[in-house]
Order: C-alpha cells, then sequence, then structure tokens
C-alpha cells in the first residue's frame, strides 16, 4: 500500500488553534490527503479556522449544518473516503492530543500491515493522564473485555488506522456519537479484524478544554450500548438453545418411533442422534446469529471445542444434580435440576463467549 494514498480524517466540532497547528505541522511532513469534517461548527466564531485549512493542497472539509457527533463526523468521512477509493484512513483528534509524529507513526504501521486495524494506545498510568480520564478509560476497557471476550490497550483513542475492508463496514455501524468509536472496535471483534497496537504521547493540555466529550453523558451512552448487545446476545442465546431443544425433541420422537426398532438400544440410540443434530444446530445458530462469527466455512477447532463443551455439560448435569439431591434432600428434585441447569447455561454461554467463539487478534 502506497503510505500516501492514505486518508487523514479530521472530524472538529467549534476547533481551537490546535487543529490549524495539526494541519500546518501534517503538511510540512506528508502529502497525505486530509479530510476535515465541521460537525455543525458555529460559522459565526469557528469559520475562519475551516477558511484558513483551505489554504493548504489536497484538503477537503466536509460540513454539517449542525452538530450530529463524532460518530455522525466519521460515518461522512468513511462514505467520501469509499467514494475516492482511498486504499486506507488513519483517524486523529482536533484538539492537539496526537502529535503528528504519531499520527504519521500510525500511516506506517497501517501501510506495512493493510488488513489490520492499528490503534495508537495511551499509557493510562501516564502522570499527564487525568484522574478522571483515566478511571474512565480503565473501567471502560474493563467492561468492554467483559461483555465482548476482547481486550484492547485503550478502547477510547482516537488515533486509528482503519483498512479499506474494515472502512467498507462502518458506515452501517450503529452509533452517532462516542459511542461509536466503541461500535467500532465491536465490529473488529465480531468480523475478525486483527488489531495491532503502538504507543502514543500522552497529551491533556488545559484540562482537555478541546475536547467537547461529555463525561456523564456520552459515557452513559457507551455502557448503555455495550449493556444492551450484551443483553440481546444473551436473548438470542436463549432463543437459540430453546429452538434446539424443540428440535432436540421432534428428532427423539422420530428415531424412538420411527426409525430404530423396539429393542435394548431404541432409547439409548434415539436419544445420543437426537442429541447430535440438536447439538450441531445449536453450535450453527450460536456461532452465525448469537457470536456473529462471519467465517463462511466452519472452523472444525471451535467445533471439536463446542462437541467437548456439550459433552462436559451433560454429564456435569447428571452430577450436579444428584449430589444436590443427596445434600438437599428435602428439596424437589425437579427444582434442583431446573438450578443446576440455569447455572450449567450460564456457564456454556460464557465459554462458549470467551473460549469457544473468542476472535484472535495479533
Amino acid at each position: 500500500m502506497e503510505k500516501s494514498s492514505i486518508a487523514i480524517i479530521i472530524p472538529s466540532y467549534n476547533p481551537t488553534e490546535q487543529l490549524n497547528k495539526l494541519i500546518d505541522s501534517l503538511r510540512l511532513s506528508v502529502s497525505n490527503p486530509i479530510v476535515v469534517v465541521n460537525d455543525g461548527s458555529d460559522p459565526a466564531k469557528y469559520q475562519h479556522f475551516f477558511e484558513k485549512i483551505k489554504s493548504h493542497p489536497d484538503v477537503t472539509i466536509l460540513e454539517h449544518e449542525k452538530n450530529l457527533g463524532k460518530g455522525r463526523a466519521l460515518k461522512t468521512a468513511f462514505s467520501h473516503c469509499l467514494e475516492q477509493k482511498y486504499p486506507a484512513a488513519v483517524t486523529a483528534d482536533s484538539d492537539g492530543q496526537h502529535l503528528p509524529e504519531d499520527i504519521i507513526k500510525c500511516i506506517d504501521i497501517l501501510a506495512e500491515n493493510p488488513d489490520s486495524l492499528v490503534l495508537g494506545v495511551r499509557d493510562l498510568q501516564s502522570k499527564n493522564f487525568p484522574f478522571k480520564n483515566k478511571f474512565g478509560n480503565l473501567l471502560t476497557r474493563s467492561v468492554f473485555q467483559l461483555l465482548t471476550g476482547c481486550f484492547f490497550s485503550d478502547t477510547q483513542t482516537g488515533l486509528r488506522g482503519i483498512p479499506f475492508a474494515l472502512m467498507e463496514k462502518l458506515p452501517d455501524v450503529p452509533g452517532e456519537r462516542f459511542e461509536y468509536e466503541t461500535e467500532m472496535l465491536r465490529e473488529v471483534r465480531y468480523s475478525r479484524f486483527p488489531h495491532k497496537e503502538f504507543p502514543i504521547a500522552t497529551i491533556y493540555e488545559n484540562k482537555n478544554q478541546g475536547s467537547h466529550f461529555r463525561p456523564v453523558i456520552d459515557s452513559f451512552l457507551i455502557y448503555k450500548t455495550l449493556i444492551g448487545n450484551i443483553v440481546l446476545q444473551f436473548i438470542f442465546f436463549s432463543c437459540s438453545g430453546l429452538f434446539s431443544y424443540f428440535v432436540d425433541i421432534i428428532a427423539f420422537s422420530l428415531f424412538y418411533y420411527r426409525i430404530f426398532d423396539d429393542n435394548n438400544g431404541q432409547l439409548f440410540y434415539s436419544v445420543v442422534s437426537a442429541r447430535c443434530i440438536s447439538a450441531f444446530l445449536n453450535y450453527c445458530l450460536n456461532r452465525k446469529f448469537v457470536f456473529c462469527n462471519r467465517s463462511k466455512s466452519i472452523e472444525i477447532k471451535p467445533l471439536l471445542k463446542f462437541i467437548l463443551l456439550f459433552a462436559i455439560i451433560m454429564f456435569a448435569s447428571y452430577g450436579l444434580t444428584k449430589g444436590a439431591i443427596v445434600l438437599l434432600p428435602s428439596f424437589n428434585e425437579t427444582v434442583l435440576k431446573v438450578i443446576v441447569d440455569l447455572f450449567l447455561f450460564w456457564v456454556s454461554y460464557s465459554v462458549q463467549k470467551f473460549f469457544i467463539f473468542k476472535q484472535s487478534h495479533q
């Protein structure tokens, strides 16, 4: 990939002089096309910043009539880059948080790894990191890993190298404001894109007054999106299990009454055959619709892991139920069985999420 053809995307809302300084510095070092999105800035106060930018060669300014949010600004820029057939893009903030040399380094790494997402990550333990920002970033990183099973060192970084194949998907990713950047990482996780990280300077000048991140509202939107997605995923997982169980009952009846002869092995063969069919169906549903594995072919390794989990859960259900009946003889056996299976249901969900269908990243 030609490094000079990678676009630099800078969304901006009511910018400061930092935006002009950034463009000036970049133009002294690189000739890459620059796409600036004026996300509904007040024309009376801020139009002169954008007018000054126009004097630089190969700088495109896209405009929103009103403020639509960082997510929408990025989508506008991505759509423009796709139309221009730029092979990739690097996103950067306009408030001075990203040094020109870090942006250039991101371009270099992306050019060398055209199929990977590249993230410029800040040192969250740096003394330059304000406490509230540090706490929020660490919490978001932990919650993201817990809910998605994928680790990113800095989920809130705005310095990102976007390969073309990923950029094609991003205009359709939900989110209009800062939560969109979290949704981008979910898309990376579910689309099986590898990602690479490199350290960048941690800069917070003037208490980060140039940032328009709203700590309460935007954090709420981020967590609402994450938690909402995990609840929806769990509902799909439950529906997949119920549907597979329904198929299991029908298959069992078919095998027991129509296929296998009336002999000592009739029940065993009917149960095993039906369970194999329902388990494979459950695997396919979970793989495709619950955990959104978008590979076109069924991978052997995850399938074998699923079969092993299936066997363990089956024997655990028997063993734990029997143990519970012995330890709690005064309780109803059916109630104990339900409690055990609900626990194992959560165990099965967690194992599939974090181990069987977990996406690997470089």
